[in-house]
This record gives C-alpha cells, structure tokens and sequence, in this order.
C-alpha cells in the first residue's frame, strides 16, 4: 500500500510541475502578446500625431517668417517651439518602445555640444519666461567644439531635465551647466 501511495503521489507531483510548466508558458504567451499590443498602440498613435503635428509646424514657421511685428513673430516662435516639445514626446514613446524591446541604436558622430545645448535652452525660454524664471547656460571653455556623441540622445536628456527643472522651479531661475 505504501508503494502504491507513492507511485501516485508521484504521478499527482509530475502532473502538477506539467500543469505549472503550461501555466508558465501561458502566461509569457499572454505578456508577449500584450506587449506586441503596446507597441503596435504606441507605433499607431506615433504616427497619427506625427502628421498633424509636422503640418502645424511648418505652417506656424511659415507664419513666423511672414509675420511683420515682433510681437507676432514672437508668439509663433512659442507654437513653433512647443510643436518641438510634442516632437520630443513622441520621439520619447517611440524610444521607450524599442528600448522595452532592445531596439535602442546610439550612433555617436562628431557635434558640437554648444549647438546641442542652445538648442534645448532656446525652446525653453518662452517656458521659462512664462513663469518669471531666469534661464542660465554656463559652458566650460574646456569643453571641445567637436565630441563624439548620439546628439539626439543627449538633446533628448537634456530636454527632460530641463522641462523638469523648470517645471518644479517656483522662482529663481535654472542654471544649465
């Protein structure tokens, strides 16, 4: 009687590591799925925004080059870079993406890091200015003209951290160093 306890002890443990075993598969099935259907959500909406936004962009540069006041121009030039900051967001879901599924390529080439940084502090300006911020930029004069870097990575880590600080800065200014 002991033996055959045993034996069918045996066979209930080998049946319940197989019904785990599928229980595992099933679940990474599901996952794997669900994540698919992240990415295709994020990839479709990526490209909906994108086309709007890049026709609102040109046209709000369009008016900027036309317009006659400086007041004009200056107003456009806030739609011109808050189109720029919807840009930046998209390329950020879209990154997060690839990055969740090991898609992520650097490619560092030669850039000046000068051209990256006042590029990121000019569309924050109107933000800053919106709420009675001072915005510093302090460059070594070390820094190279030239520097092998993915400009558009390090613009886009610049971008959030700026858009943070001057987010959560109540008065005072940020100093980008």
């Amino acid at each position: 009687a002991f033996g055959v306890n045993l034996w069918k002890s045996l066979l209930a443990s080998d049946a319940a590591q197989l019904e785990a075993e599928a229980a595992v598969v099933r679940e990474r099935q599901t996952a794997a799925a669900a994540a698919a259907a992240k990415s295709g959500m994020i990839q479709r909406m990526n490209d909906e925004l994108r086309t709007p936004m890049t026709a609102l962009s040109g046209a709000a540069e369009h008016l900027r080059r036309a317009a006659q006041s400086p007041g004009a121009r200056a107003h456009i030039a806030t739609i011109v870079q808050a189109s720029e900051v919807l840009r930046l967001v998209l390329n950020d879901l879209s990154d997060l993406d690839q990055l969740e599924n090991g898609q992520v390529r650097i490619e560092a080439k030669p850039a000046d890091p000068r051209d990256v940084l006042r590029g990121v502090v000019s569309a924050f300006k109107a933000a800053a200015q919106d709420k009675s911020l001072e915005l510093f930029v302090d460059v070594d004069p070390a820094t190279p003209a030239l520097l092998e870097m993915d400009a558009a990575r390090v613009r886009q880590v610049l971008f959030n951290l700026v858009a943070n600080a001057i987010r959560y800065t109540t008065h005072g200014g940020v100093r980008v160093r």
